[in-house]
């Protein structure tokens, strides 16, 4: 039987990014050619806000938003609606890069650094947590776009976060049993018994910088292949392997388990109305096509508050901190010299 872990286990966030991963800073500036060129060098980055001492660049920014910019680009908004999603993003990612300068400049004066053995054990507490492998937590994580690094840098900024509130704040975070009872009796949907689903993904990945026509094509493929699936030609897993894009394509294209509540909101509307056996439509992003298929459905039982005390002592704690470094990180803002440049 396989193992697999479900998301759940996992940090959550709450932003558009939840906790955004820390990239390098990168001044992409052109270098001249060695003979004389037709046209002056041109400057390809530049800064977009400066916090204190420090800047951010319009490559860090652009590196933030990306992941999501795709998204929102795949969800079939009209042209106006999309632009002002995107525009709506590109400022809530910029105070937040604002808001982790702030932090880094702070950590950097106290002194306080965060280790990769720190970061290692506290992902191997995931791991135990939901009971999986390293392999079991990369496939979870890809299924929601996100890379090892970037996860790596998650848990970083949570240990930092931590860090600075306890010592910023002075006082200490306390989870109450009466407050881990009163959580588990408002959310009856976190531990009533859910369904958990086991999915397999064919992902197409479009050729680079592919025009309408050259995605289209794809597309058609991807529809021809499919039919094999529904004509009992061939299973989902043996297409998988043949034709998808996806590292998973060597298992099958298999993902894992993963409830409802683990999975994009686009996702789970889908697989809400779906059986065993059942493959969603083809779902379009900027880098290709996806389609998912159920191989099974199995409903999990619930959780009694005896086994569900951990978990909440967890999301209790980690909410108090953000609510604490919120707090703490405009209190920052007010004494700090902040500019942006538009």
């Amino acid at each position: 039987m396989r193992k697999t872990m479900a998301l759940s286990a996992f940090p959550k966030q709450l932003s558009p990014a939840g906790l955004i991963p820390a990239l390098l800073v990168c001044l992409g500036l052109s270098v001249p050619l060695l003979f004389p060129a037709p046209c002056p060098a041109k400057v390809v980055d530049r800064i977009v806000a400066i916090v204190n001492d420090d800047v951010i660049s319009l490559y860090d920014l652009k590196q933030e938003m990306k992941p999501f910019v795709q998204k929102i680009k795949s969800m079939g908004y009209s042209k106006d609606k999309e632009r002002q999603l995107i525009y709506k993003l590109r400022t809530e990612i910029l105070n937040r890069l604002i808001d982790q300068k702030l932090a880094d400049q702070e950590a950097k004066r106290m002194k306080i650094t965060v280790s990769d053995e720190e970061i290692n054990n506290a992902i191997e507490r995931v791991k135990q947590a939901g009971q999986g492998t390293d392999e079991d937590l990369r496939n979870a994580l890809a299924a929601q776009g996100i890379t090892m690094a970037e996860y790596r840098a998650r848990i970083r900024d949570q240990i930092m976060k931590s860090r600075l509130v306890n010592r910023e704040v002075k006082s200490k975070i306390a989870i109450t049993p009466e407050d881990i009872k009163a959580y588990y009796e408002n959310h009856p949907e976190e531990f009533g018994g859910q369904k958990a689903y086991h999915l397999y993904m064919i992902f197409k990945q479009y050729p680079l910088d592919a025009d309408e026509a050259q995605k289209e094509a794809v597309e058609r493929e991807l529809k021809d292949a499919l039919e094999q699936v529904r004509e009992g030609d061939k299973t989902f897993p043996q297409l998988a392997e043949e034709i998808s894009d996806a590292p998973q394509a060597q298992t099958g294209g298999y993902l894992g388990v993963f409830e409802l509540k683990d999975l994009s909101p686009r996702l789970k509307s889908l697989l809400a109305k779906m059986k065993e056996g059942d493959m969603t439509p083809i779902l379009k992003s900027d880098q290709g096509l996806q389609v998912f298929w159920i191989e099974k459905i199995d409903v999990k039982p619930g959780k009694s508050l005896e086994e569900a005390t951990r978990e909440i002592e967890r999301k209790l704690y980690n909410q108090k901190v953000n609510e604490k470094y919120n707090v703490w990180i405009q209190d920052l803002r007010n004494k700090s010299a902040i500019r942006i440049i538009e």
